[in-house]
């Protein structure tokens, strides 16, 4: 059974660095007249959508074979999840069971977020990984939903996950065993909490003809 988490195909595979990964990000602003009759621009929302291009390479004929029935099932959805390539955090501690200790939360993982741990070591022989939801975080410590399935050894990255469009270029075959695929993952939505304020707040009291509140009825998405 093909890996998925919501409903969004996995693609579990590490990033092929000799091509990094491409990072972008879009508020998608909106141009709109300004009361002078000038030109304006206004935001359609605070924190912007993330977008991440990688290259995935197999080096084995079991890991083309998965792959590319991973990416048959993510053009059919049009959706995929991936580990945020090149956002990852570091394990402070060795992680056997349920609980993460990190040396820094600098992602800012909160309860309810996926983290994904990879055994960088075993591959490309076998990809070995767990992707499981936290619970609770205290700090860099993150309590997880059920126990990891090995012992990931400290100074191991772990990664957020990102949802979003999948698009990819058609695979190349350059040999008999390995056929790279170029991935797009962008975010369908911002990636903000439910606690984010959108808008102006109430505007400071002014004389003369008054101001002009500016995207204040936007709904978050």
């Amino acid at each position: 059974m093909l890996p998925t988490l919501n409903g969004f195909t996995l693609l579990p595979f590490p990033a092929n660095w000799s091509s990094p990964p491409a990072w972008q990000r879009a508020w998608e602003n909106e141009v709109a007249a300004a009361v002078t009759g000038d030109e304006s621009r206004q935001a359609l929302r605070v924190n912007p959508r993330n977008q991440l291009s990688f290259l995935l390479t197999p080096w084995t004929t079991w890991e083309l074979a998965m792959l590319d029935d991973l990416v048959n099932q993510a053009k059919k959805s049009g959706t995929a999840c991936a580990p945020f390539h090149g956002r990852s955090s570091v394990l402070q501690d060795d992680c056997s069971a349920n609980e993460a200790v990190l040396q820094d939360n600098v992602w800012g993982f909160a309860a309810g977020d996926y983290v994904f741990f990879c055994n960088l070591q075993a591959y490309p022989v076998a990809l070995l990984w767990d992707c499981i939801q936290i619970t609770a975080v205290d700090g860099a410590t993150l309590s997880l939903a059920s126990n990891v399935s090995q012992t990931y050894l400290a100074q191991s990255l772990v990664w957020p996950v990102l949802y979003g469009e999948f698009t990819c270029k058609d695979m190349s075959i350059p040999g008999a065993q390995r056929g790279s695929v170029q991935a797009t993952i962008r975010e369908l939505s911002s990636p903000a909490s439910a606690a984010t304020v959108y808008g102006p707040g109430e505007g400071p009291a002014v004389s003369g003809i008054g101001i002009m509140q500016i995207g204040s009825t936007f709904k978050p998405e």
